[in-house]
Parts: structure tokens; C-alpha cells; sequence
């Protein structure tokens, strides 16, 4: 898994061998001369309108973007209103300014690119950076201001402030916060051997949650690399982070094709116990088939042998009808003389 403490390893370790920042620093320039202005009004977090000379100005901070609060043509994004915030306490309107500018003054909006400092010599670039609430950029090799921004970023890390903090919902660190715990709470079980085809389905939902989770937060990190909330972690540190995640979404997928594959294996395994079960069920069926013909040609066999029998055995004997019961000689008291059988009798002669 990975998490607020793999994120923090890899802030630690890259922070400790000095290589913050997302951008080399090749030389810095000594910047135009110093101009006098009065903020009349903030328009984002990186941006506000000043009075200088006579004419209104309208200043686009250098070496920092913030997230988008304003823009009609793009959604509000992470911490972008508290960006706004923070540089309308810093810069109330009727607060004198210091512009100091780089080599490119204007960019393609015609916003003059400045580093703008209050009364009291404080770069308020640094100062958004420090609260976590900026990404580090350069526009137009525009470094001037770069160092000292580089390091306020480093220090809002160290902070845990803003844009690196695990407690804002919609921060780097509080989604991988976030995968983390899916991965808890979706732990992996396999079932027991013997167990059902259904069961390793149902022990497949818990890694497709993860792959889920950690394909969205990849997409995030490597599709929004040039937005304030992603752009605001350091590309070595966002390198790291994405490597792991996918690493985690692999991991995940491996699992839930394994308790697939084990699913199918059982259900392949249990086709052909069925039809197995079925082979030696017809195979019953046929020789039970056999075993009545069998007995059915017994039968007949024996009813033609009782049939021949009966037509060779020799007629019985026939035998006289027994006399009818009762005396049939009323009143006769002399001798009886009876025929053989000795139940049929008539009168003796004289």
C-alpha cells in the first residue's frame, strides 16, 4: 500500500537532499526597475489589479500558479477560493505596492509579470507559495523570483500546508490518503479450497475496488500535471507517486484475475463432474434398459416352454360326475350295493 507515509518518505528524502522544486534554475536575472503601484482589487490568487503611474495595471504574479477560482471557462478548483482569500487579506484594496519585474514584462494576456512586495519588503509570491496554496512555474524564462519561491513551496510541504495537506479532501496527499485506506478496507481473502465458483466472484469485488481507486488517482496525477492542485507536488515526488500507485493497480488486478481464473478452474472443474455424473447416469440407464429386455426375453421364453408343454402333455381322464347329493331312494332299506368310488349306490338285486 501507499499512503501519507510513503508520500511523506519520498517528500523527506527528496526534500533532504535539497532538490525541491520542479524547475532548474540556470541563472538569475537582475530583473527590470522598481515600480510604485496601489492594489484596487484582487482578482484571484495570482492575480490583482493595481493603479501605477496614472494608469491601472493588471498584475499576474510571477513563479506561482494558484488554483483556478475565477476562470468561466474552467470548474473551481482544490483550494482555489482560499488562494483568493488568502492574497485579498494580504493585499486589501488601497495597499501600496512594489512592482519588480523580470525580462519578459508582459505575457500573452497583457498582464504585467511582476514580483509584487508590501511596504515592509515582503514577497508576497513567496508568501502564497509558503501557505501551500501555489504550484511553482515559469513562464517565459521568467526566474528572478524562482529561488525564494522554490523554497517557500519546500517549507509549506514540510508544513503539510494548503495544497499538501492530508486533511483537505481534495489534496494530492489526502487522495492518496484516501487509496490507502481503500486498499484497508478492501482487503484480499481467498476462500478455502473447495469452496464455490461464487465465492471467489464475490472475493474479486474487493480488488476491483482498488483498481478502481487507483486508476482514477493515476489518471489524476498524470492528467492534471499542469494544474496548481497536482503541479503543486514536485514532478520527481509525482513520478514516484504515480509508479506506486499503478504499482498498487496491478497488484489488485493481478489478484482479482487469479481469484477469476480460480473461479472459472471450478466451474470448469465442476462441468465435468456433471458431466461425468451424467455419462455414468445414461450408462446406469442403458444397462438398466438391458436388464428388463433381458428379463422380458426370460419371460417369453419361459411362457413359449409352458405353452409347448401344455400341447404335448396326454389328456386327463375323465371321470363320472359324482351322483347329486341327497337319497335317491326314498324310503329303500334294503342292501346297497356301490359303485367303485364308493359314494354312488343303487338298490342291490335279490
Amino acid at each position: 500500500m501507499i499512503g501519507i507515509g510513503l508520500f511523506a518518505k519520498i517528500v523527506g528524502g527528496i526534500v533532504a537532499a535539497g532538490a525541491v522544486g520542479t524547475a532548474v534554475v540556470v541563472g538569475v536575472s537582475a530583473g527590470g526597475s522598481a515600480g510604485d503601484a496601489v492594489v484596487t482589487r484582487v482578482v484571484d490568487g495570482d492575480t490583482v489589479d493595481v493603479r501605477v503611474g496614472g494608469r491601472d495595471e493588471r498584475v499576474r504574479l510571477l513563479n506561482i500558479d494558484t488554483p483556478e477560482s475565477v476562470d468561466p471557462d474552467r470548474p473551481v478548483q482544490c483550494l482555489g477560493p482560499e488562494a483568493t482569500a488568502f492574497l485579498e487579506a494580504l493585499l486589501p484594496a488601497g495597499t501600496p505596492v512594489t512592482l519588480e519585474y523580470d525580462d519578459v514584462r508582459t505575457d500573452r494576456y497583457g498582464r504585467t509579470l511582476a514580483g509584487v512586495f508590501t511596504a515592509d519588503g515582503t514577497l508576497v509570491n513567496t508568501e502564497i507559495a509558503r501557505a501551500g496554496l501555489a504550484a511553482v512555474v515559469v513562464f517565459d524564462d521568467n526566474v528572478r523570483f524562482l529561488p525564494p519561491v522554490e523554497r517557500a513551496r519546500a517549507q509549506a510541504q514540510q508544513a503539510q500546508a494548503g495544497l499538501y495537506s492530508p486533511g483537505t479532501a481534495c489534496t494530492v496527499p489526502a487522495l492518496v490518503a484516501q487509496l490507502d485506506e481503500t486498499v484497508a478496507a478492501h482487503p484480499v481473502r481467498t476462500p478455502p479450497d473447495g469452496a464455490p465458483a461464487a465465492e471467489f466472484e464475490a472475493a474479486a469485488a474487493a480488488p476491483d475496488v482498488v483498481v478502481a481507486a487507483a486508476a482514477a488517482l493515476a489518471d489524476l496525477l498524470t492528467g492534471q500535471a499542469d494544474q496548481p492542485p497536482v503541479a503543486a507536488i514536485p514532478e520527481a515526488e509525482r513520478a514516484v507517486l504515480v509508479d506506486a500507485v499503478q504499482e498498487i493497480g496491478r497488484t489488485a488486478r493481478t489478484q482479482g484475475t487469479d481469484l477469476r481464473s480460480s473461479a472459472d478452474e471450478i466451474v470448469r472443474a465442476e462441468a465435468a463432474r456433471r458431466a461425468e455424473q451424467e455419462r455414468l447416469a445414461e450408462q446406469e440407464r442403458v444397462a438398466e434398459q438391458e436388464r428388463v429386455a433381458e428379463r422380458e426375453r426370460a419371460r417369453r421364453t419361459e411362457q413359449e416352454r409352458a405353452e409347448r408343454e401344455r400341447e404335448t402333455a396326454p389328456a386327463p381322464e375323465r371321470r363320472a360326475d359324482p351322483a347329486p347329493s341327497g337319497d335317491p331312494y326314498p324310503g329303500y332299506t334294503g342292501p346297497r350295493c356301490y359303485e367303485p368310488g364308493g359314494r354312488v349306490w343303487h338298490p342291490c338285486p335279490s
